[in-house]
């Protein structure tokens, strides 16, 4: 690429090509149909974790007939059929179930796997609530065949306690829509494990030097405030080894500044 087509381009240009020279030796042993095969690299694969992948860690699936009774209230057994830990819902005016689930441990999550099973024609929605809240939505009209698997956030994390876990189909044409869904489970994403937040002295030039020390293999974001009040992100650590010092550069703009580190 020669310098005249824009700044910081000369010198680029795929090495056998006119502007990168050799051209000759690229016509000669590179010319078209010719049955000489060229590998490139070592015809492996390396492939490496993300070590800011937040691995999922979910809960036994839910079986539903063991809670029927005051903790399943359904619309009716005809538009509601449970057969353990799967169900069918079909639409009537609408459909819905509505479960609570007992909660053991940390979940922020629930997850499982729903299959439309309306026929041809039908325009069904399911909407899945937690407590009074929609979470998420499945549209049939927008979904391939087959069984899929569907994961919703919770709108906090629970960690005792009860939740109130809800299932509704709508209908939207005159077809009867009907949905099966299996393996209701509740899961955690993130950190477990407690993390925490100190500070490890100071620089020559009297910026704080602030330590995060908690598991390994996530993003934590560091957040500031001058009020308690107001917070604001001023970095994103990646902890790999459980242990990650950094300074805050903006410090000496504020009389006091307070600091907290949470998971995205």
């Amino acid at each position: 690429v020669p310098p005249s087509t824009m700044f910081g381009s000369e010198g680029f240009g795929f090495p056998l090509s006119k502007e990168g020279g050799n051209w000759s030796f690229a016509t000669s042993e590179y010319k078209v149909g010719k049955d000489a095969l060229r590998v490139l690299g070592n015809g492996e694969l390396s492939c490496v974790p993300n070590p800011s992948a937040n691995p999922f860690q979910a809960e036994p699936a839910i079986d539903l007939s063991k809670l029927l009774g005051a903790s399943v209230i359904m619309s009716s057994p005809q538009n509601v059929i449970i057969r353990g830990i799967d169900f069918t819902l079909k639409t009537a005016s609408p459909a819905w179930l509505v479960a609570t689930i007992p909660v053991t441990s940390k979940v922020n999550l629930v997850s499982f796997e729903a299959r439309s099973t309306s026929e041809s024609g039908s325009e069904g929605l399911l909407s899945v609530y937690s407590e009074t809240n929609v979470i998420g939505s499945v549209d049939e009209r927008m979904i391939l065949p087959g069984i899929h698997q569907y994961t919703f956030p919770l709108p906090e994390t629970a960690t005792d306690g009860t939740r109130m876990l809800g299932f509704r189909l709508d209908a939207f044409s005159a077809i009867q829509s009907s949905v099966t869904v299996t393996n209701v489970t509740l899961g955690f994403v993130g950190v477990r494990e407690p993390f925490s937040l100190s500070f490890a002295g100071a620089r020559n030039d009297g910026l704080p030097v602030l330590q995060l020390t908690g598991p390994s293999g996530f993003n934590y974001r560091v957040e500031s405030s001058t009020n308690l009040v107001s917070w604001s992100t001023m970095a994103i650590l990646v902890n790999t080894n459980g242990i990650v010092r950094f300074i805050d550069r903006t410090s000496t703009n504020a009389p006091v500044r307070f600091y907290r580190v949470v998971v995205p």
